[in-house]
């Protein structure tokens, strides 16, 4: 009797089992995942059972997905309060050397913090700077995404987020920092304000329409750094490249929350590469980001640590590879680490906030709460899905090398989300 009991319990199991492998098959297809290269992992969180396991073991280009890896290092490595600056005051000087706060003086954020610092010493200012402690572009960037704000260039003391501000008035182009203003300015029949591709000279559309506005990425440089500062705070910098002093202190100002929440919802590149110069600082280590990542990886013995290629902070490298297995595990640690209630306040959610404001899911009570991720061909979501049960799954759903519009990849990803939920 037992025997048979057995046989018919084995049965049902390998029948449901094929129920779900045939209803993810269809599903796929559907959806017309199946034409892409994809890869899918859902868990029920409470109990870990896995509801879609479809090449979560395969790597795959994670795009702004890696900004929850960066999301996760900030959260174990860095106070509330983030360091703005490092110094060393000597009986005449004040030697100072950046930490890599993205928010200095950039618009958008209310932070003078550095400047306000500066004004009040009556000593001479020297901004020291390690050679080579950054690298103004990423591995694997695009390099004609330069003339875009997204790809704003990394250093160890970013200032007006390392962008010139271009707005075309009635009269005048309007431009900011006034510093760029120097020099001859082309007036050409372009769409777009262009910068040069070698140098910050800036060329300006003839017919632009008033109020029109862009970032555009600068070339940075040690001394252009200290020459900004040295106009804004109207007396001398000087500048030396010079490796941090051991005995140097750093301050600190500004919530760590006030880059993080940006960086999810926006899906800021600049505020990812930065936090880990920022964690850099912390931990008195040096750049450039490599060095970075090699340091954390070395410190966190989590497995997803070990599996990744990790390029970049922001996952804008076409370099790095990430499997769906490694996003649920990152999910899961932010789960343990910081709870599902302020997960729901740090990531974007469904048809309320971020990146995922528009996404509007069929049942009414359902909810997401995830960062995307996407660039030409790909479509990436990795988060939290809430079914109307109340029911709740940790996923991570792959889309690459699609040869269709990233909006088709996105409404493909989601339908299937809300077709297996």
């Amino acid at each position: 009797m037992s025997s048979i009991r057995f046989l018919i319990i084995l049965i049902l199991t390998l029948s449901l089992g094929s129920c779900t492998q045939h209803k993810i098959r269809k599903t796929l297809a559907e959806t017309g995942l199946f034409t892409t290269y994809s890869g899918i992992l859902i868990e029920d969180l409470s109990t870990g059972k896995k509801l879609v396991d479809y090449n979560a073991g395969q790597y795959f280009m994670p795009a702004s997905n890696a900004k929850l890896l960066t999301f996760l290092m900030a959260k174990r490595n860095l106070s509330d309060s983030i360091p703005f600056v490092r110094v060393k005051e000597t009986n005449d000087s004040l030697f100072f050397w950046g930490t890599g706060d993205p928010t200095f003086l950039r618009e958008g954020f209310k932070n003078a913090a550095l400047l306000n610092y500066l004004g009040q010493k009556n000593k001479v200012l020297v901004y020291s700077d390690q050679a080579n402690g950054s690298k103004p572009l990423g591995e694997g960037w695009s390099w004609d995404d330069y003339n875009d704000y997204y790809s704003a260039e990394i250093s160890n003391l970013p200032i007006y987020g390392n962008l010139i501000a271009v707005s075309k008035g009635e009269n005048s182009w309007l431009i900011s920092p006034k510093n760029f203003i120097e020099g001859s300015f082309s007036q050409l029949q372009l769409k777009e304000v262009r910068r040069e591709r070698n140098s910050n000279k800036l060329e300006l559309p003839s017919a632009a329409k008033i109020g029109s506005k862009q970032s555009i990425p600068f070339l940075t440089s040690v001394a252009l750094t200290a020459r900004l500062l040295q106009d804004t705070l109207h007396k001398e910098v000087l500048y030396q490249s010079k490796a941090f002093d051991s005995t140097s202190q750093l301050i600190y100002s500004n919530h760590l929350d006030s880059l993080l929440i940006p960086m999810l919802y926006e899906s800021d590149n600049h505020i990812a590469e930065q936090l880990l110069y920022l964690i850099a600082a912390q931990k008195n280590w040096v750049g450039p980001t490599d060095k970075i990542i090699s340091n954390l990886k070395k410190e966190n013995a989590d497995e997803f640590m070990q599996s990744v290629k990790w390029v970049d902070g922001s996952g804008l490298s076409r370099y790095n590879l990430f499997r769906p297995h490694d996003l649920v595990q990152i999910l899961k640690s932010l789960y343990q680490e910081l709870g599902m209630e302020k997960l729901q306040v740090y990531l974007p959610a469904s048809g309320k906030s971020g990146t995922l404001k528009n996404i509007q899911l069929k049942h009414p009570s359902d909810k997401i709460w995830a960062k995307s991720g996407s660039f030409s061909n790909t479509y990436n979501l990795s988060g939290f899905y809430q079914n109307h049960k109340g029911q709740i799954f940790v996923f991570s759903v792959f889309s690459n090398l699609a040869n269709q519009p990233v909006s088709k990849s996105k409404k493909s990803v989601i339908t299937f989300l809300e077709k297996m939920m």
